[in-house]
């Protein structure tokens, strides 16, 4: 008996669709932060989607950023949502670089400062696959915003190579 349910397991996993890894490539326009004063420029951003993770990292001039994970709450033919949501008492950590040092800690002190207690929030990003739409926001109990706005373009895989037929 054990082995008969061991065997039907084996084949139900080994029957299971294997889901392909997606990579997207979006320019994507800052629209949360922006102010009169302040000039925004779009920039690159790659989503990687592997499973129920989101990868999702900004490419600038001064190089990539370190990738952002987030939980992927949907994911089908028609677009993905993904999430990164928290509820905590403790003031997350800031780190403000490319600036000089004096100038970095009274930004950090200032940023910390504006961090609400408790932090209790949730950010989204949602991907229109149809269209290449991409919308990200932030809701929580004390602020809710749009964060950025762009179009994303899925990578394709390299084709296999054309031998040239020799003549």
């Amino acid at each position: 008996m054990h082995t008969r349910f061991f065997i039907v397991i084996t084949m139900l996993i080994a029957s299971a669709p294997a889901v392909a890894a997606e990579t997207w490539d979006c320019t994507v326009t800052d629209t949360g932060a922006a102010s009169p004063h302040v000039t925004v420029y779009p920039h690159n951003v790659q989503i990687q989607i592997d499973g129920d993770d989101l990868g999702w990292t900004g490419r600038g001039p001064l190089g990539s950023e370190p990738t952002r994970h987030y939980h992927i709450a949907v994911n089908d033919d028609v677009g993905v949502v993904a999430v990164f949501a928290q509820a905590t008492t403790s003031v997350p950590s800031v780190k403000v670089t490319g600036v000089p040092p004096r100038l970095a800690a009274a930004l950090q002190t200032q940023m910390t400062s504006a961090i609400p207690a408790p932090l209790i929030n949730s950010y989204t990003i949602a991907l229109n696959k149809q269209d290449g739409s991409l919308r990200t926001g932030l809701v929580g109990t004390t602020d809710v915003r749009e964060d950025q706005t762009g179009k994303c373009q899925l990578e394709t895989a390299p084709g296999p190579a054309n031998p040239q037929n020799p003549k």
